[in-house]
């Protein structure tokens, strides 16, 4: 497909052979309803570090886009390209021409009209899609193991909304599951997304833009000894167990690595410098206090667990920490704390990362990125309680 003004740079080279990766996938994969899909007029590349470019009768910067005026894909070599490449991988830039792509294929069945939150969550799953084809070893250009998907994940958060700006796009972990819902379903399952299904995943998740842990003080939670006691009372109080003793280093020598964990005698010890380093650096929606709190949440867990003899697998933790997470993002006249929603995603981004959220009671973890966060996802949005979890 002929790159209009590319500097035939190697950015631009690895765009041009992502992008005809995915219409290769599409050439051979149904459209939704039965239509067939034809491949855009022509790509079109700019670089944003030397000034604005312009591309769909608009100026643009470090962006990529489907143009619907034109029946073009555009992408920034300059700026974009590079800094997905950095964070992802290869298979980054093969994520980004697959969400475009996906945007062509709205455009041929018609849904043009729906809203940007659903057309943007719904072309990440048409990605999915295609990454799925690719690590069944069909592309003939690309290959995707499971460190390569953990590693493109990186790049997938770049992509999603910080909770205190707009809210076109989604959430960073709404759009890692509309990217596991086209990877693991097909593509059949992307129509599916639509506003009432947006809606309904949505429900009790409180506002996306505030990020506070609310109650105890405005913004990020200080991380201390007393906030974590206080916010185990506020997790105690939804998994209806009592409130263990929360102390510094009180485990001795443990082969869990997680900074809070549970000891042989019922109290949960406290790394408080490590713990301090997972909220470090606060980025809303990625790293924050909800960072913190996470393994404070697998750890009470585990007593949730003990107590009603259930099997705390790493999968089992992961997802009761997501169903624990939505009820405390839930208005309560008794908790102490209240999360938002950049807290949600600042838990699950520690659990896709660190995994301290999804240690297990014992055996052995998930080493997959990419499967530790579809379990807490799955606590998230699918499960009514921390039971549902060991079902």
């Amino acid at each position: 497909m002929t790159v209009k003004d590319t500097d035939n740079s190697s950015t631009d080279s690895l765009a041009a052979q992502a992008l005809s990766d995915v219409l290769d996938f599409w050439a051979v994969t149904p459209l939704p309803g039965g239509k067939r899909f034809t491949p855009p007029t022509f790509a079109a590349s700019w670089d944003s570090t030397t000034g604005t470019a312009a591309y769909c009768d608009q100026q643009v910067g470090a962006n990529a886009g489907y143009c619907t005026g034109d029946e073009s894909v555009g992408w920034d070599r300059g700026h974009l390209l590079p800094m997905f490449q950095r964070i992802g991988g290869t298979n980054a830039i093969t994520l980004v021409m697959a969400h475009e792509v996906g945007h062509r294929v709205q455009a041929l069945i018609g849904a043009n009209g729906m809203p940007t939150l659903v057309r943007e969550q719904q072309a990440d799953c048409y990605a999915g899609s295609y990454l799925a084809w690719v690590a069944e070893g069909r592309s003939k250009r690309f290959t995707l193991s499971g460190n390569g998907l953990d590693e493109m994940l990186g790049a997938v958060l770049e992509m999603g909304d910080a909770p205190t700006h707009g809210g076109d796009h989604g959430g960073n972990l709404e759009r890692v599951r509309a990217l596991q819902t086209g990877f693991t379903g097909g593509t059949g399952t992307c129509a599916a997304i639509d506003q009432p299904a947006v809606e309904a995943m949505r429900a009790g998740i409180p506002d996306a833009y505030r990020h506070e842990l609310e109650h105890i003080t405005e913004g990020n939670l200080p991380i201390t000894l007393p906030n974590l006691r206080r916010a185990a009372e506020s997790v105690s109080q939804v998994l209806d167990i009592p409130t263990p003793e929360v102390r510094l280093n009180g485990c001795g020598s443990m082969v869990s690595k997680s900074p809070i964990r549970l000891c042989d005698d019922g109290t949960v010890s406290v790394d408080l410098p490590e713990v301090q380093r997972l909220a470090e650096d606060p980025q809303p929606g990625r790293s924050g206090d909800g960072s913190a709190i996470s393994p404070l949440i697998g750890a009470l867990i585990h007593v949730w667990a003990r107590q009603g003899g259930i099997e705390a697998t790493a999968r089992v933790t992961a997802c009761a920490v997501g169903a624990v997470a939505r009820t405390l993002a839930k208005p309560s006249k008794t908790r102490d704390i209240e999360l938002s929603a950049g807290d949600l995603d600042e838990i699950g981004v520690e659990v896709m990362s660190s995994g301290f959220g999804a240690v297990p009671a014992a055996g052995d973890t998930i080493p997959s990125q990419f499967e530790r966060v579809r379990h807490y996802l799955r606590g998230v949005y699918d499960v009514d309680s921390p039971q549902d979890c060991a079902g």
